[in-house]
């Protein structure tokens, strides 16, 4: 039986979470979540968002800010870019096993995606970028709009213009759906 999370409210991390028992299945992210969110965030280098109930934590991503130089971006990102290239970066992201392949996820990245939006009209950005952990991950992130890009480490950037569209069409489908679920 497959159960389908509604929302988790997704907050910042606190030490009132526990984090011990947090397992997305790549010990370096379980250890970064335990031993360096709540320090990062301290020291301001990341901010750390757990979808959680209580203390349970069913997922985190890790934001910081970041740039990327020029020449390492698909042409249409170049184009009257400045060098560095400035870019909110998806630093971190996981997912309890135990909550794997319920929409979590998604719910993560969307949120993510909001926050590089708020950043950008505060401060001003160009691209949402991610390091994917691995290349069995490039998958997950292309379905987002992410493209590679030629940057050591590994990192896939997306324009912020759409990001923007995604979470626009994202919130046109909700409200169509609850159009429809009020007929």
């Amino acid at each position: 039986m497959t159960t389908v999370f509604k929302e988790l409210p997704i907050i910042t991390v606190s030490s009132d979470h526990n984090s011990e028992d947090f397992d997305c299945g790549e010990p370096a992210r379980n250890v970064w979540l335990c031993n360096r969110a709540l320090s990062n965030q301290r020291s301001d280098d990341t901010r750390t968002y757990v979808a959680a109930e209580g203390v349970e934590i069913f997922g985190f991503y890790a934001l910081a800010v970041s740039s990327i130089v020029r020449d390492a971006l698909p042409s249409s990102m170049r184009r009257n870019a400045p060098d560095p290239v400035s870019c909110v970066l998806l630093a971190q992201l996981g997912v309890d096993l135990r909550y794997q392949q319920h929409g979590i996820g998604r719910q993560l990245v969307l949120h993510a995606m909001a926050q590089a939006i708020r950043i950008a009209e505060l401060a001003g950005c160009r691209l949402f970028a991610v390091s994917p952990s691995g290349q069995n991950l490039v998958p997950y992130y292309r379905r987002y709009g992410f493209v590679e890009t030629q940057a050591t480490p590994p990192l896939m950037t997306m324009h912020l213009q759409k990001v923007r569209a995604t979470l626009a069409a994202v919130a046109d489908t909700k409200a169509a759906h609850n159009r429809s679920d009020h007929r």
